[in-house]
C-alpha cells in the first residue's frame, strides 16, 4: 500500500512538471515568434524607408539633367512622398497586427 501511495505522489508530480516544461516551452517559442515578428516588420520597414530615398535620388537625378526643377517636377515629388508615407503607415499598420497576433 506504501508503495502505491508513492508511486502516485511521485506520478503527479511527474505530471505537474511536465505540464509546467511544457507550458514553459511554448512561452519561450512564443517569445522567439513574437521576436522574429518583430525583427522581419522592422526590416520590412527600413527597407520601404530605404526605398523611398532610392526613388527621391532617382527623381532628384532626373529632374536636374535639365539645369533646374520646374513646378510639375515638385508636383512629381510630393507624389512620390505621399506614396512613400502611405507605405510607412501601412508597414507600421501591418507591424502593429503582427505584434498583437504574437501577444496572444
Amino acid at each position: 500500500m506504501k508503495n502505491a501511495i508513492e508511486f502516485a505522489v511521485s506520478a503527479t508530480g511527474t505530471s505537474i512538471a511536465a505540464i509546467s516544461t511544457a507550458t514553459q516551452t511554448n512561452e519561450a517559442l512564443q517569445t522567439i515568434q513574437l521576436i522574429i515578428t518583430i525583427c522581419a516588420a522592422v526590416v520590412t520597414f527600413i527597407t520601404g524607408i530605404v526605398g523611398l530615398v532610392v526613388r527621391i535620388i532617382s527623381w532628384y537625378k532626373k529632374a536636374k539633367s535639365d539645369g533646374k526643377i520646374d513646378e510639375s517636377e515638385w508636383e512629381e515629388l510630393g507624389g512620390l512622398v505621399k506614396d512613400g508615407l502611405h507605405e510607412g503607415k501601412t508597414n507600421l499598420e501591418a507591424i502593429n497586427e503582427a505584434t498583437k497576433k504574437g501577444k496572444k
